[in-house]
């Protein structure tokens, strides 16, 4: 019996080494957060831990005010996900579910990355070689370096884009290749249900961008019918997306015109845009092509912000840098062998994703020559604002564009027919795995990290009783018209929680609207700036008429004091930038 158990496992090992990594992905959380929360941040995990109070309290609301944020956005987009999240809660414990919720996108990512290299190389039999090389360009692609510094440790909704943007290309890889609506229908419903990740507007455009600049560049190496039809098909398949999207897009497109606060008026506003050039040269004037081009993350950002990443770089990246040449080695040697093949369709295909990769490689460094003022230039474009932060909007891009021409390269090299080439693929083949699992060595150390600035806090956490406690009273005292001022203000509007027995705290924004309905004004940019400044004005003066009017004018009824802020957390950037 376990003889042929291994033998049954050996002929179908592609399907056992996936789900192998796929078991891993599931109880990695267990691992990195030590069975606490990791809820914190500017987009706030809290609805995967409390996602029917999140349905409840935040998620239908176009125009509410979330808790220590003064803008008004729309959420309709979070309601299929949380919905599905609130009925796992049902049955099983907050804590699985969290962990679900965290592990979903990357396993997703992994399965769908593999099957768009199938639909890219086309191959309908499922050759041994086509899963090898999608199963490799899929651990590229979920365990890149690049994606756990900046997308995965901050967990925005971007970080939903590992899984969705597979899924698109795929359908749209699919679609284009037999005409067929039913892939259409699939990214349709797919892309309800993860609504989210669409909402991360600049992550998702940036991860366009490339891909459809390489399109057009490379439009003159097929005929005006493959062109036509590819346009009929892009339009049909886009239309439909956008439509899917209507739920919370009107919404999101109101928000653009409305003054009284929305984010999106914000982010396109005159002072944002004056922010373009100065963040730009602040945070990629020293980047170069180096430490991308090696699937790193760029060094000098880490150092020069002191990123708690650095240990990573000095304990494990700085001495694979030599190793990780395989990865131009592999492309350079699909590149060589693709130009002797016979098969127009594969070069092509190579070069339109060389070229991608490209230029997502200048969109996310930036600094490369003349091109980095072409760059700046781009800042006049209305809206292009949204990438200033380039090594953060374009990461997912970049990291998508090499996995993919990795995997097709590693493909190429695979189907290369000389047997003189064997021992030299598989070594490459082996090499490359190798570097792969010596970079994830880092990921608790990039994730489960301190707060910014601090050496032993850390913010995953199990919510003391005493919050919890204080949540209750809220829940049966306080009318969900009211508001409550909580205080000491933080300067990015988060609010800070810390756990009893431990180091630990919460630190992102105040989890007291989606938690009770009630919501409360916990930070500087909870209020307009004007307002913000009367107020901090009349408490300096002791000018406590003008602080009970201030309360009048928000409906303020309650004053809640956090007494147990660590001091190293009130010296970090959340507290010392506040006047």
């Amino acid at each position: 019996m376990v003889v042929k158990f291994i033998l049954l496992a050996l002929r179908h090992w592609p399907q056992v080494m996936n789900v192998g990594v796929i078991v891993v992905i599931f109880l990695l959380p267990y691992w990195l957060f030590d069975a606490k929360l990791f809820i914190g941040g500017d987009d706030s995990r809290l609805f995967y831990a409390y996602p029917e109070l999140w349905l409840k309290n935040i998620a239908w609301f176009s125009w509410f005010n979330l808790s220590s944020v003064g803008q008004h956005n729309p959420q309709q987009f979070i309601v299929p996900l949380v919905a599905i999240l609130a009925g796992f809660e049902k049955y099983l414990p907050q804590i699985v579910v969290f962990n679900l919720a965290f592990s979903a996108p990357i396993v997703i990512g992994f399965i769908f990355f593999q099957k768009m290299l199938h639909a890219l190389v086309r191959d309908e039999i499922l050759s041994n070689n086509a899963k090898l090389a999608a199963m490799l360009g899929g651990l590229f692609f979920i365990m890149s370096p690049i994606i756990w510094t900046i997308t995965i440790a901050q967990f925005l909704y971007a970080a939903w884009l590992i899984a969705v943007i597979p899924i698109i290309f795929c359908y749209f890889l699919r679609y284009l290749q037999t005409g067929l609506l039913r892939y259409v229908v699939y990214n349709a419903v797919v892309c309800i249900v993860l609504a989210l990740a669409l909402y991360s507007v600049p992550w998702i455009l940036g991860t366009i961008i490339p891909v459809a600049a390489s399109l057009i560049i490379c439009a003159v190496l097929f005929k005006r019918s493959e062109i036509s039809t590819f346009f009929r098909r892009a339009l049909v398949f886009t239309s439909a997306l956008i439509l899917t999207q209507c739920f919370w897009l009107l919404p999101f497109v109101m928000s653009l015109l409305d003054k009284s606060g929305s984010f999106a008026g914000v982010a396109l506003s005159t002072a944002t845009q004056d922010t373009f050039t100065p963040t730009v040269m602040a945070t990629m004037s020293q980047n170069n092509l180096a430490f991308p081009v090696l699937n790193l993350f760029h060094r000098s950002l880490v150092f020069n912000f002191n990123w708690a990443a650095k240990s990573a770089f000095e304990s494990v990246y700085d001495n694979i840098l030599i190793l990780n040449l395989i990865f131009i080695v592999i492309v350079v040697t699909a590149l060589l062998s693709c130009r002797r093949s016979p098969e127009a369709i594969k070069k092509k295909t190579l070069l339109i994703l060389f070229v991608a990769w490209l230029i997502a490689l200048f969109l996310f460094t930036v600094n490369i020559g003349p091109l980095k003022y072409l760059f700046l230039v781009f800042g006049d474009i209305p809206g292009f604002v949204m990438f200033r932060n380039a090594y953060d909007k374009f990461a997912i891009s970049f990291v998508f564009t090499y996995a993919t021409l990795l995997s097709f390269s590693l493909w190429v090299i695979l189907n290369e027919p000389s047997t003189r080439w064997r021992k030299y693929k598989y070594g490459l083949i082996g090499l490359f795995t190798i570097v792969l699992l010596i970079s994830a060595i880092p990921i608790k150390s990039l994730v489960n990290k301190p707060l910014g600035w601090s050496k032993n806090i850390h913010t995953e956490i199990n919510i003391p009783d005493e919050y919890s406690n204080f949540i209750e009273e809220i829940k049966h005292h306080t009318q969900v018209t009211g508001n409550i001022l909580s205080v000491p203000f933080a300067f990015p509007a988060y609010t800070i929680i810390k756990e009893k027995s431990s180091n630990a705290v919460f630190a992102g924004s105040s989890p007291l609207k989606a938690l009770t309905g009630v919501n409360d004004f916990s930070g500087f940019y909870s209020f307009r700036n004007m307002e913000a400044e009367r107020f901090h004005q009349a408490v300096l003066g002791k000018n406590f008429s003008e602080v009970e009017q201030f309360f009048r004018d928000h409906n303020i009824g309650y004053v809640f004091i956090t007494h147990n802020i660590p001091l190293e957390v009130m010296r970090s950037y959340l507290f010392v930038s506040y006047p």
